[in-house]
C-alpha cells in the first residue's frame, strides 16, 4: 500500500514568533488543540519525547525529529497500537506572510496500514488537521475556538 499523506494550510494574522509559541509551548497547546487535555515536551530538542494525554483515551507518545527555531517543528509518533510498524510524521512550518505567519501542517504515515482502516485514518487524520489549524488561528488571533 502507498504511503499515505496531506497538509493544510492556514494565514494567522500575527507574527511567526507568537505562533511558534502556540505551537510549541505545552501550556499554550492545550488551550487550542483538544483544550484540557495536558502535553509535556521534555526539551525543545532533536530526540525529546512529547506526550500528549486525550480525554478517555490512551496517551500518545511522540518523538522530537526536527527543530528549526520559529521555522519547523516535526514530531513522530505511532497511530495505532495494533500496527507498531507504522509510523505518522507531522510537521509545523511557519513562514512569513502579508504581515502574519502562514502555518503549513504536514502530515505523512510510513508503511501505510492495512486496507480500510488506513482509509479510515486519513480521513479522521485530515479532519483534525483542518480543526487544528482552525483552532490554531482563533487562539493566537484571541477569538473564540470553532472546535
Amino acid at each position: 500500500m502507498d504511503n499515505l499523506s496531506f497538509e493544510t494550510s492556514i494565514w494567522i494574522a500575527a507574527p511567526r514568533d507568537r505562533v511558534w509559541q502556540a505551537v510549541t509551548v505545552p501550556q499554550q497547546l492545550e488551550q487550542w488543540f483538544i483544550p484540557g487535555s495536558p502535553r509535556e515536551i521534555a526539551a525543545l530538542e532533536v530526540g525529546a519525547p512529547v506526550r500528549f494525554h486525550f480525554p478517555g483515551m490512551a496517551v500518545q507518545d511522540a518523538v522530537i525529529e526536527v527543530v528549526n527555531l520559529l521555522q519547523q517543528f516535526r514530531l513522530r509518533w505511532q497511530p495505532h497500537e495494533s500496527h507498531p510498524e507504522t509510523q505518522m510524521v507531522t510537521t509545523f512550518t511557519l513562514a512569513d506572510e502579508n504581515s502574519g505567519t502562514r502555518v503549513t501542517i504536514h502530515e505523512a504515515a510510513y508503511k501505510a496500514l492495512p486496507d480500510g482502516l488506513s482509509h479510515e485514518q486519513v480521513k479522521m487524520q485530515d479532519n483534525g488537521t483542518v480543526i487544528m489549524t482552525t483552532n490554531l488561528k482563533a487562539f493566537v488571533e484571541g477569538t473564540a475556538l470553532p472546535y
